[in-house]
């Protein structure tokens, strides 16, 4: 199995207090730290709010919600500039609540969130069930999933996301990589080189 590319780490819900060093990202408020290949670029929150826009769901009211809840991510790692008419690479990190969450085990979250993902994509599959794991250092689940991504000039592309992981600490960052399935224009291996410089609570 490949090695986990959604995550999600634990932490205090503060106002974010983050700077980017060349190609380091640094959150000292939640602690989290994450360094990009340098031929890979930050997008800013608004940029990953358009390419929300122009992804087409399965279910238009989905979506409709989630432009409506979508808050600013953390950060966002993407191969090449938007707009891009292919799927492009890329690696978001979300901070968010546990709400009425809280007390269910990582694998029994993404057992929570499965029917939501079913219905949002395309020729949505269940690539990996959950299960529990450590990413780390810390208790966490993951899942993969594979589905057909619309775009909104109606390209499709054949999309699988790597295993989701939850780590258990009140509140959590959930992060989450997309790459085409037969890694035309971008590789596991460097989603993998990247989540090797995170560094958590330091």
């Amino acid at each position: 199995m490949k090695r986990t590319i959604f995550f999600a780490i634990c932490a205090f819900m503060v106002q974010q207090l983050e700077a980017v060093d060349g190609d380091t990202f640094k959150s000292q408020t939640v602690g989290f730290e994450i360094t990009k290949p340098k031929n890979w670029r930050f997008a800013s929150a608004q940029e990953n709010l358009e390419n929300i826009k122009r992804t087409e769901l399965s279910d238009e009211n989905l979506k409709k919600l989630i432009l409506k809840s979508a808050a600013a991510p953390l950060v966002v790692i993407t191969k090449f500039t938007e707009p891009y008419d292919d799927l492009n690479p890329s690696l978001k990190v979300s901070i968010k609540p546990y709400g009425t969450l809280k007390g269910k085990t990582p694998a029994q979250i993404l057992d929570l969130i499965l029917p939501t993902l079913s219905k949002a994509f395309k020729d949505f599959a269940l690539a990996d069930e959950p299960a529990e794991v450590e990413m780390f250092g810390i208790k966490s689940a993951h899942m993969g999933i594979e589905y057909t991504l619309v775009a909104e000039n109606k390209a499709e592309f054949e999309s699988h996301i790597p295993p989701l992981d939850y780590p258990q600490r009140g509140l959590f960052f959930l992060g989450g990589s997309r790459l085409r399935r037969d890694e035309k224009n971008g590789s596991y291996q460097e989603i993998e080189a990247i989540l090797d410089t995170v560094k958590i609570g330091e």
